[in-house]
């Protein structure tokens, strides 16, 4: 699975890199013409004016706050990435497993058939093919060795056919148990591995809302500097930038809409366990 941020996010990056690019290209211009609005502002007034906030580093925190938060954004999508790539590789390592275990099923099914005729089959709990659930397989070759662990049942086993020799159960028995044994460790890695993935997810989401929370208000206060500079040009195109962004998130449009459609294969496998 190769890293790269969804659309979404790529598109609050993009805003984002436009309002930093926007604030320090035109921090020299505002740093003058903001300070001739406050000798007009204060004008008329009688006795000192107050003195003037520092406009430079409201601009220069604007930009650390905005490149901090778009920081944290790519790094927690990249660990949250980075967990999809682990859990999809745990999957596929139990799935081997399984399809190991379930050959080795049909191999027994087969032998047993051969060696002792079909009415075999029952006794050791091979009459069905594998169950393709994978809980359902579980309990179908759990109940295989359990019945072949049982001496009633292999006592009651038929002779085996003629020129056959009689399958060697014990040793069916301790392979399909260690066989067992690994899937089961493998299972439990796909489900650590779904943990992990569902938590980064959801820091992953919140950090987003948080930069979206970051960059809204940073763009305000731009936006109030641009026009108190006399800069209304540059103030409508941070604007037209922050209603377009809230426009997507008061229709329901942003990354976390998108986002749920990376789970459901996640949900089916669920279900199928």
């Amino acid at each position: 699975m190769s890293y790269s941020l969804p659309k979404e996010a790529l598109t609050m990056m993009g805003k984002t890199e436009f309002l930093v690019t926007s604030i320090k290209t035109h921090k020299p211009t505002v740093t003058v013409r903001i300070g001739e609005a406050g000798i007009e502002i204060f004008a008329g007034v009688e006795g000192e004016a107050p003195a003037a906030p520092d406009w430079n580093q409201v601009q220069d925190w604007g930009v650390a706050a905005l490149e901090a938060s778009a920081a944290e954004v790519k790094k927690t999508d990249r660990a949250y990435r980075n967990n999809l790539v682990h859990l999809n590789q745990a999957r596929q390592d139990r799935n081997e497993t399984l399809g190991e275990l379930k050959g080795a099923h049909r191999v027994m099914r087969s032998s047993f058939n051969g060696t002792y005729g079909g009415e075999s089959l029952p006794l050791m709990g091979l009459e069905g093919v594998p169950a393709r659930a994978h809980l359902a397989f579980r309990e179908q070759i759990g109940e295989v060795v359990s019945r072949m662990s049982d001496p009633v049942m292999v006592g009651a086993l038929p002779a085996p056919r003629a020129g056959q020799s009689a399958i060697a159960i014990d040793s069916l028995v301790e392979a399909r148990t260690g066989e067992i044994t690994e899937l089961e460790d493998r299972m439990e890695d796909v489900r650590g591995a779904r943990k992990r993935a569902t938590e980064s997810k959801a820091v992953r989401d919140e950090t987003r809302k948080k930069h979206r929370r970051v960059y809204s208000n940073v763009a305000r206060i731009q936006e109030g500097i641009y026009r108190l500079a006399g800069l209304d040009e540059l103030a409508d195109k941070i604007r037209a930038t922050q209603r377009a962004a809230r426009k997507k998130d008061d229709t329901g449009q942003p990354a976390e809409t998108t986002e749920g459609k990376e789970e459901p294969a996640e949900q089916n496998e669920q279900q199928s366990e």
